[in-house]
């Protein structure tokens, strides 16, 4: 009667757990009444041993020693149950009453199927996948329900000592009633969780300090996962180090504190993608993440894109034939500029390199792009199109906290590539994204297109192609700059007037000014026209080798004005004047 029941089991335990092979190996609450815990680790040595799959049929089995799971061994159970809403019935409910981890997954290839998991209300955790020292990959989860560890974490990814923890899968993982519902940890130098997947499920009821908690890894990813305790004692989801991403998940926390958040991201944390649906509340972001999420009472934001490059486009030129606002850093090259490239509407910049040579081209520290205080500003793209036959010899480079870095070198394919790098920011010094020529191996001159370089703040991607001017204000950099400024600075000891690039009529409300120089270290571009509105009397503004002036100008009477063109070099030439 005994082998019946157990072939029977074994036929309906393949039927729902995907056709995984056979069983050789069938429990039943039976074979398992008055056994010592002992017995079912035993049962699933055998099977690491042999490497047979364990098939647990419909019942309760309870025990109060962690079970350790090897590598390569499957336990199929008979379903998860007809609910996940109340304590589990029905299917096979493994029910643990001890005080530690209920299951401990330490190998590779290991998979549980279609079983309840379920805490005896004591303070223990669920389900813990260890890479301790080793390498764990490709763990297996499926319709399988963690129930009632509101003490503890239902499920936890952990890697430690070196250790390493990836290409696992978690499909319709049920998580009902925990602490904390999913754990990703990385402890120590050396250790990584990344690139495992979940796939449908959700994590919701009650007793939820955090559902999601991340402290470390990369490229963990979350479809159409849903988070919806109605609230939780800190966040829903909390990334204190590393990254997530969640693709069509959904987020509701109808009931939380409107003073604690949904979602939280430490300082320094980065590279988090979530998008999908999210019922509102408040989000912290202290780091640099996107998310991409609306609700009633929040907006998702990202870094913009927006090319923070002067004249991106080399539609001004300056002496030599270089684009205004960019500077070499060794006259070692013939230079020109001309309408031949991959881009309408962008001039290239020909640079013939002489033979045994190196040179740097970068934004004159005037025109250098400009971080603002925000996290987002942590990090920054940098691209360009570039053009040459020599491979190896030309890439783009940032000036980096911790030195230089580089992007991978042209090809030498003779076509236009793209060349670019996600760089760190260093707040610390003046921005400087370079592209970096080397013909120093080479008796030969060296020709290379530069065209269209970009530079954006953030984490996505920098925009080529400029955009429209709109209400929302814009720059032009070129012969035209729009904007009144009351802003200014006067250096008493270089008699130096200091104005902001951003305007183009300037009021200047203090009297008696000596200037014999306006901004000599960071020139407004060439053909840019000002005009300085003197509301007091007796300023004089002195003829000398930096203001081509016809004569002194002196303002006699409050409301004078003098209108001076940009030389592009920090010198001005006189346009007009009414004093």
């Amino acid at each position: 009667m005994r082998f019946l029941l157990s072939l029977l089991c074994f036929v309906l335990t393949g039927m729902v757990s995907f056709s995984q092979g056979s069983c050789r190996i069938v429990v039943t609450p039976h074979d398992y009444e008055g056994k010592r815990e002992q017995w079912l680790q035993t049962i699933i040595d055998s099977a690491a041993k042999r490497g047979d799959c364990i098939a647990m049929c419909a019942g309760v089995y309870p025990f109060s020693q962690t079970l350790h799971i090897p590598a390569g061994v499957t336990i199929h159970g008979a379903g998860a149950g007809s609910t996940t809403l109340i304590r589990p019935e029905g299917g096979t409910v493994l029910r643990y009453m001890g005080k530690q981890n209920a299951i401990a997954i330490e190998g590779s290839n290991a998979a549980l199927y279609d079983m309840s998991l379920e805490s005896g209300d004591d303070i223990c955790s669920g389900i813990s996948i260890i890479a301790d020292s080793s390498l764990v990959e490709s763990v297996v989860l499926s319709r399988v329900n963690l129930y009632g560890f509101t003490r503890g974490t239902a499920l936890s990814l952990h890697a430690l000592r070196h250790g390493g923890l990836g290409y696992c899968s978690f499909y319709d993982l049920r998580i009902r009633h925990a602490k904390t519902g999913i754990h990703i940890w990385e402890e120590g130098a050396g250790s990584f969780v990344n690139s495992n997947s979940f796939f449908h499920g959700a994590v919701s009821g009650g007793g939820f300090d955090i559902c999601l908690l991340v402290d470390g890894g990369d490229n963990n990813i979350f479809y159409s996962t849903v988070i919806e305790p109605y609230e939780s004692g800190h966040a829903h989801v909390l990334v204190r180090k590393g990254s997530i991403t969640g693709e069509h998940i959904r987020i509701e926390a109808t009931r939380q504190d409107p003073q604690k958040p949904v979602l939280y991201f430490a300082a320094g944390t980065h590279s988090s993608e979530l998008s999908g649906f999210f019922s509102g509340g408040r989000v912290q972001d202290l780091g640099d993440n996107h998310i991409r999420f609306g609700a009633p009472n929040f907006i998702g934001e990202e870094a913009s894109g927006k090319n923070e490059l002067i004249n991106a486009w080399f539609t001004q030129s300056s002496e030599h034939q270089l684009p205004a606002g960019w500077v070499v850093d060794k006259d070692l090259a013939k230079l020109r500029i001309d309408a031949l490239g991959p881009v309408a509407g962008a001039n290239t910049l020909w640079i013939n390199l002489a033979p045994h040579s190196k040179l740097q081209l970068f934004p004159g520290p005037a025109f250098a792009p400009m971080p603002s205080a925000r996290a987002n500003n942590d990090h920054a793209g940098f691209s360009a199109l570039v053009h040459t036959n020599r491979p190896n010899s030309v890439k783009l480079t940032y000036n980096f906290a911790g030195g230089m870095v580089s992007s991978v070198a042209h090809s030498g394919s003779g076509q236009w590539e793209t060349l670019g790098m996600q760089v760190i920011v260093n707040r610390n010094t003046i921005q400087r994204p370079a592209l970096h020529i080397d013909n120093s191996s080479n008796d030969d001159s060296l020709l290379v297109g530069f065209t269209a370089p970009s530079f954006a703040f953030g984490l996505n991607p920098p925009l080529r192609e400029p955009q429209q001017l709109n209400s929302n204000g814009g720059r032009i950099s070129g012969t035209v700059t729009m904007g009144v400024s009351r802003s200014f600075r006067y250096d008493e000891s270089s008699k130096e007037l200091i104005l902001p690039l951003e305007a183009n009529l300037f009021i200047v409300q203090q009297r008696g000014l000596n200037v014999t120089g306006i901004n000599r270290h960071q020139p407004f571009p060439a053909g840019t026209v000002i005009t300085l509105l003197f509301e007091q009397p007796w300023t004089k503004v002195k003829k000398c080798k930096d203001l081509l002036l016809k004569t002194d100008f002196v303002s006699s009477q409050a409301h004078c004005s003098l209108s001076l063109l940009s030389n592009g070099d920090g010198s001005w030439t006189e346009t007009g004047r009414n004093n």
